[in-house]
């Protein structure tokens, strides 16, 4: 129904730009820009809800020598993909605009587009991936993180998760060297 509504939108769109009509603001915010936002809004809250859900179903699982299983693994995985998803629909929405639509639309759109792909998600992003992120030095995809996560003011939240896992990580490497040394000096 969302789909079809885009759709129908774009239909009439492309209709007036052929038929040679002059697009005036006020029908174009009124009976255009308005219900479009609206129905893009609700297509990327059920497409990040159903992208996401996939990283929610299971917890980041490892094994007692801190290796990775291959179900957590592929889960990890999902959160690179999520992102790239995302910075794909932004780059795919700057150029609808260029296309379709009017300029005034952009920040509108982009940030319903952050609004519902990003925000809602960001604990899951932080809690799920950015740790397996760290561990394996994914730079690439840590820098698309930060950008994103920038886009709608969640630096601080990437700044506690990623201090929270270095304090874990160096206090149990601290703890693994102790018990190592006095093990050795025994």
């Amino acid at each position: 129904l969302i789909e079809l509504q885009v759709v129908t939108a774009h239909v009439a769109w492309q209709f007036l730009i052929s038929n040679s009509f002059p697009p005036f603001p006020q029908i174009y915010q009124e009976r255009f820009e308005g219900p479009f936002l609206i129905a893009t809004a609700d297509y990327y809250a059920i497409e990040g809800n159903q992208k996401i859900e996939v990283l929610e179903v299971e917890c980041l699982a490892k094994t007692a020598d801190s290796e990775y299983t291959h179900s957590s693994l592929s889960k990890l995985q999902k959160v690179p993909e999520y992102l790239q998803h995302v910075e794909g629909r932004l780059r795919e929405e700057e150029e609808r605009v260029g296309l379709y639509l009017s300029a005034a639309t952009r920040q509108a759109l982009l940030s319903g587009v952050q609004t519902h792909l990003i925000r809602p998600h960001v604990t899951t992003l932080l809690t799920r991936g950015l740790p397996h992120l760290v561990d394996t030095v994914r730079v690439a995809d840590l820098s698309r993180a930060y950008a994103l996560l920038g886009l709608v003011h969640a630096l601080p939240d990437l700044a506690h998760n990623f201090l929270a896992h270095i304090k874990v990580n160096l206090s149990l490497s601290l703890s693994l060297s102790l018990s190592l040394s006095l093990s050795l000096s025994l």
